[in-house]
């Protein structure tokens, strides 16, 4: 970018884009060149705010914040999204997404089934990966995640060793193997992934008999 800029190529939103893509996993990096971006007068699109709010996320994940810090970034996170409001910039499901997974790691549960009851009445078009976060986050809170497995086959999705990695995360968190074991059931072929994520649950229930059980 610099040297386009030395060059003086008139950088374009794409060209940020680009470079913000890149820097995914680097949030400093990546807010640095939005706000060049900004800057220089150039209107980030949806894709844009996406990717650096995912990098807010990707850096909560890598550096293991506290529940404290998780609220530090969601409210970052928020701050951008109001600002594609007042832009006039139309959110995507992956924008819900990165929202959803910020209330549920800052604990925000109330946000988050607002957020998703919102998602539903406005009939925006489902993915898998919004049912996942939000049944990872029920099953920590001790709240009931069957009605969101039932609703996927409303939307036409199917449970899948991704879902049930996001199931095992929550049961590993409140030692439920019994929730765990029913729902591996339901996987017609289980992946190293969705064994893994059992034997973790058994491991962290100190459940042994059942983690040789499923060795086995």
């Amino acid at each position: 970018l610099r040297r386009m800029q030395a060059a003086g190529i008139r950088m374009k939103p794409l060209n940020f884009a680009h470079a913000i893509r890149a820097c995914v996993q680097e949030p400093k990096m990546a807010m640095d060149l939005f706000l060049r971006m900004k800057d220089a007068e150039l209107k980030p699109t949806t894709f844009i705010y996406n990717t650096v709010m995912r990098s807010l996320v990707n850096d909560t994940n890598r550096s293991g914040d506290t529940r404290f810090r998780h609220t530090k970034k969601m409210g970052v996170v928020e701050s951008l999204r109001e600002e594609m409001r007042v832009n006039g910039v139309t959110p995507t499901i992956h924008t819900y997404g990165v929202l959803l997974f910020c209330y549920s790691k800052a604990g925000e549960v109330e946000k988050a089934e607002q957020l998703y009851a919102k998602l539903v009445s406005e009939n925006i078009p489902m993915e898998a990966t919004i049912i996942n976060t939000m049944l990872q986050m029920r099953i920590e809170h001790g709240l009931n995640p069957m009605p969101l497995l039932e609703s996927m086959h409303k939307f036409g999705l199917k449970p899948d060793p991704r879902t049930f990695s996001a199931i095992a995360k929550g049961c590993t968190i409140t030692g439920n193997t019994r929730l765990a074991v029913k729902m591996f059931k339901e996987l017609k072929n289980p992946d190293i992934e969705a064994w893994g994520s059992l034997l973790r649950c058994f491991v962290s229930a100190r459940d042994v008999e059942g983690a040789e059980r499923a060795f086995k």
